[in-house]
């Protein structure tokens, strides 16, 4: 809440001292004090004061000549003024100017005290209005969505009706007595926030540390099977220390974003990283082991014979096998493997294991394709070609990289298939 304050003009310097020292105690903003009607007008320009208090007769422009300018900056602000004339010339035209309170000289203390408590209480009183109109203002332009007005302690102090709904309760009193939070709802997904500390609505000022296009959540409700997806504004309200958080459902457009994003970086039949993210994470592999000095292997295997099974089998069979086959790698890789889908029957996995782990991997691989049986009770086996690099030499770039472990999976081939072969 704004804190009072106040500017007194008055010409009589002993009158003027005594009132400033006065006041001082009654308007915690600060007073404000001029000798005249024109210094007077500078400073109201200048500290825009919630009450003056001026005399009527002044040097270079007086009272009711101030009044008329003020009038015309702000038709609503307070005035009382103070005079030794009780001439009904002077009431008629303080009338006129619509001054709020009219004190004759000597000022009685006491009642000066009380116009300004009374005026104090209005300037209140509209301030609260004035926030309240600014808070109903921001709720009403976020009809349909969930919306929730915290105070300065970050408490409820309203709920709509949507965000109630989501609890299955009819009121904010019966929401805090059933202990409800919403981030216990909050889930993990691609590009969605969720908090650190689940405790009320701390989550509110994790979240406003976020950039404005980075504020998505997740939710899935305790009355609710699926899982629903927001944008999450937050607004807050200086004047009253308000904050007002506001949940905009975006189910259908985070659903779109996330299959587009997902079809971008995954192959749609295993789920596997597709060919372009691989060769990106190639590329800073090579990178990163450059830095570090450290060996990058890459193993590219093929399913052998994998045709003959398309031809027999039908291709829906085939597609049945590569995604069996890809659970068999993803339960093998470990966390210094990236495994991709290359295409058709290649696969390709990346590992910092260095040269002796690769190969121990691609043996592993391998021998468990051999020894499983996969739908339709079919069995495989895999040729591997692995190139390292670093080894034997200096970090080569990625095409040479995969240029040496695809000659290695011809050799492997050639050989007779069903083994691993290292390009040295």
């Amino acid at each position: 809440m704004r804190e009072l304050s106040i500017l007194l003009v008055e010409d009589e310097e002993t009158i003027r001292e005594e009132l400033g020292f006065f006041l001082g105690h009654l308007a915690p903003g600060g007073v404000f004090v001029a000798p005249d009607g024109e210094e007077g007008l500078r400073l109201y320009r200048e500290h825009r004061p919630d009450i003056v208090i001026t005399d009527l007769e002044m040097p270079q422009r007086n009272g009711m000549e101030l009044i008329e300018e003020i009038r015309r900056i702000d038709p609503s602000q307070p005035v009382i003024v103070t005079t030794a004339h009780s001439d009904s010339r002077f009431l008629m035209k303080a009338i006129e100017l619509q001054v709020d309170h009219y004190l004759l000289k000597p000022i009685d203390l006491s009642i000066l005290e009380e116009k300004i408590e009374k005026i104090a209480r209005q300037l209140r009183l509209e301030q609260e209005l004035q926030q309240q109109r600014q808070v109903l203002e921001e709720i009403a332009h976020l009809e349909g969505n969930m919306v929730i007005v915290l105070d300065e302690a970050f408490e409820p102090i309203f709920l709509n009706r949507e965000y109630l709904e989501y609890f299955g309760v009819k009121s904010l009193e019966a929401y805090q007595e059933g202990e409800n939070r919403l981030s216990d709802f909050m889930l993990v997904q691609e590009e969605t926030f969720v908090p650190q500390n689940r405790e009320g609505f701390a989550w509110v000022k994790e979240l406003e540390q976020k950039e404005v296009g980075q504020r998505m959540i997740a939710l899935r409700g305790p009355h609710k099977e699926k899982t629903t997806f927001y944008n999450v504004f937050i607004t807050r309200i200086g004047e009253t220390g308000h904050t007002i958080v506001a949940l905009s459902e975006i189910t259908e457009l985070a659903m779109r974003q996330l299959f587009y994003r997902r079809h971008a970086r995954f192959d749609e039949l295993t789920g596997l990283y597709n060919r372009f993210v691989f060769n990106k994470e190639l590329a800073k592999g090579i990178d990163r082991a450059r830095r570090l000095g450290r060996n990058l292997c890459l193993i590219l295997f093929d399913l052998d014979h994998f045709k003959q099974i398309n031809d027999r089998y039908g291709h829906s069979v085939g597609d049945r096998i590569l995604v069996e086959v890809a659970q068999l790698l993803r339960e093998l890789e470990g966390p210094e493997d990236f495994l991709g889908r290359w295409g058709g029957e290649e696969f390709v996995i990346l590992t910092s294991r260095g040269f002796e782990g690769a190969q121990a991997l691609a043996e592993k691989i391998r021998r468990e394709i051999k020894r499983r049986l996969f739908v339709e009770g079919i069995s495989l086996q895999c040729s591997c070609g692995i190139a390292c690099s670093g080894v034997g030499g200096e970090t080569m770039e990625a095409e040479e990289l995969f240029r040496r472990a695809d000659r290695a999976l011809y050799r492997a081939k050639n050989e007779g298939r069903d083994r691993v072969v290292v390009d040295r």
